[in-house]
């Protein structure tokens, strides 16, 4: 079978060389060829919906939970590095297998990022700062890939990421609870802000670079950023909880990212989605300065057609995606 797609990325990250060599190459190489690269890249997604259980078990007292959420974790990573090398090494490499792979992403960054900071009680405007880090790198990886048609990895990049997550919740299966390891505000230099405060550094990095190449794209962040800020400033003053202004944060990337796969892979415009976001950004704001006089039931109705929207944009993207894809494949066979 000839390989008809060339997935283009320039890593940089620190562990890569060391990890294909010795551990995802060997893997790779062993795998059937008649196996669909497309599987591996969905097992991997799905070992991390599976650790979600076995964190909630760890947040109940069963502390082998986080154990059980490491493998799980594992299982992601190399299933996230094997897939595209068993493309490349039979020919199988596709737009389609591009696009299932970043499209997981956006919902297990999610997942894997609430898992941890809530397993280390992060809060305050701390919690906000580190959400819109982590949403904004994602964003601007995407934003960049749109444009170019490349991803760049920094240095300290997804291996990297989930090697730390790995060994934290390693960790937490000892040390759990313990004051060293629970978040005591900003100024309180332990285990939960020093991961904050280098998480926070490596999203930077990760934004600032990508700003420097694209910045004549630079409007392109104003819905994006607009959007987060209510968002953050809706949890920050108790409008809504910790843990639903965290999946605001992170899921309100998924439209925006969704929207630059499917341009830059399918030829797909989403033309309305800026302005949706900027409607609801606006509203947000409006309620957000009438707080003292809104419903709390206005709020809660307004969270959940914001969290309905994310939802179906994540299905809608996935099936325009699937369905044209697809298709192409076909003429092209």
């Amino acid at each position: 079978m000839v390989q008809r797609y060339k997935y283009q990325v320039e890593d940089k990250s620190l562990t890569q060389p060391f990890l294909a060599r010795y551990v995802w190459k060997p893997i790779a190489d062993k795998l059937p060829h008649q196996l669909s690269p497309n599987v591996i890249t969905l097992i991997g997604g799905a070992t991390v919906f599976f650790s979600i259980p076995f964190i909630w078990l760890a947040f109940q007292g069963k502390g082998w939970g986080f154990l059980a959420a490491a493998f799980c974790i594992m299982l992601y990573l190399t299933a996230d590095n094997i897939d595209g090398l068993h493309a490349r090494n039979t020919g199988q490499s596709s737009k389609k297998g591009e696009f299932l792979d970043h499209w997981l992403d956006s919902i297990t960054t999610l997942i894997i990022s609430l898992s941890i900071l809530f397993a280390l009680e992060i809060n305050g405007w701390l919690l906000a700062t580190i959400l819109i880090s982590i949403a904004t790198a994602f964003f601007a990886t995407n934003w960049e890939y749109r444009h170019t048609g490349v991803f760049y990895t920094e240095h300290v990049g997804t291996n990297e990421g989930l090697l730390i997550v790995i060994f934290l919740y390693l960790i937490l299966f000892f040390f759990f609870k313990t004051p060293f390891f629970t978040y005591q505000g900003p100024t309180t230099l332990n285990a939960a802000s020093s991961i904050l405060y280098f998480s926070i550094f490596g999203c930077s990095v990760t934004i600032f670079k990508s700003i420097l190449r694209m910045k004549k794209h630079l409007f392109e962040f104003i819905p994006f950023l607009f959007t987060m800020s209510v968002i953050a400033a809706w949890g920050l003053t108790d409008l809504i909880s910790n843990f639903i202004m965290g999946v605001l944060i992170l899921g309100g990337g998924v439209p925006f990212c969704g929207s630059f796969l499917l341009r830059r892979l399918c030829n797909l415009k989403s033309i309305y989605r800026n302005w949706i976001s900027l409607g609801l950004g606006s509203l947000g704001w409006v309620l957000f300065f009438l707080k003292e006089s809104v419903d709390p039931v206005t709020v809660q109705y307004v969270t959940y057609m914001t969290l309905f929207l994310i939802f179906l944009s994540l299905l809608r993207d996935l099936f325009r995606a699937l369905t044209i894809l697809a298709s192409k494949q076909n003429l092209k066979a």
